[in-house]
């Protein structure tokens, strides 16, 4: 997969954006970037390792990628996705409190319907301007960048960032078992929890040896 965006900014631009198309596109070797990346899924699902921890997105997830954080994407074998990159420098982001939540945001970001649909068209826009030849353009994409950063801080549902922080992910299974446990617990509802594929949230069960606090049927064979 070639990373236009990633080249524009290598070569001295402070915003660029691109939307691929891919399958059994894997960049399995964690790599960073001086500049902040949101990643949208616009088709599909990818895996991510960031900072050594395993997330999961979905058709409508956002990624967030500080500056210097570690990460990789991967997806299942055959399984086709659909992304549009947004990559940027801090001084492009106008509030000093935008930046600094930025600086500590790394993280999958899900927003409702409403929001999503604004976002998607708000990162339309931005795609427009930068192959507009206009007199304004650079104060266009900066100005829809800034819109696009407060939509995402502002509007998403929940946000992968804590989880990066200070999170146990075993932690949150058994905390959300203990509180749910008269409920009808689905394998998918514990992954959604932690923002992961189910056959890591598995692996989680397994290795920590809590199978037992579980209905069988939520661990099927990974």
């Amino acid at each position: 997969m070639v990373d236009h965006a990633g080249i524009l900014m290598e070569q001295g631009k402070s915003m660029a954006c691109e939307r691929v198309c891919g399958v059994n596109d894997n960049i399995e070797k964690a790599h960073y970037h001086s500049y902040y990346e949101i990643y949208y899924m616009e088709a599909g699902e990818r895996h991510f390792v960031i900072n050594n921890q395993p997330y999961f997105a979905r058709q409508g997830d956002f990624v967030l990628f500080s500056p210097y954080i570690m990460h990789c994407a991967y997806s299942g074998k055959d399984i086709a996705f659909k992304r549009i990159l947004i990559c940027f420098r801090e001084h492009e982001i106008s509030s000093e409190e935008l930046r600094e939540k930025l600086s500590a945001g790394t993280g999958i970001y899900r927003m409702d319907a409403k929001s999503n649909k604004r976002m998607h068209f708000l990162m339309e826009m931005f795609m427009e301007e930068q192959d507009r030849a206009g007199e304004y353009r650079e104060e266009y994409m900066k100005s829809i960048l800034n819109t696009m950063v407060l939509t995402m801080l502002e509007k998403s549902v929940m946000s992968g960032a804590e989880k990066l922080k200070n999170t146990d992910c075993v932690s949150e299974i058994m905390d959300y078992i203990n509180y749910h446990y008269q409920e009808d617990l689905t394998l998918q509802k514990l992954a959604d929890l932690l923002f992961i594929s189910p056959p890591y949230c598995v692996r989680y069960l397994r290795n920590m040896q809590i199978r037992q606090w579980c209905s069988i049927s939520i661990l099927p064979a990974y």
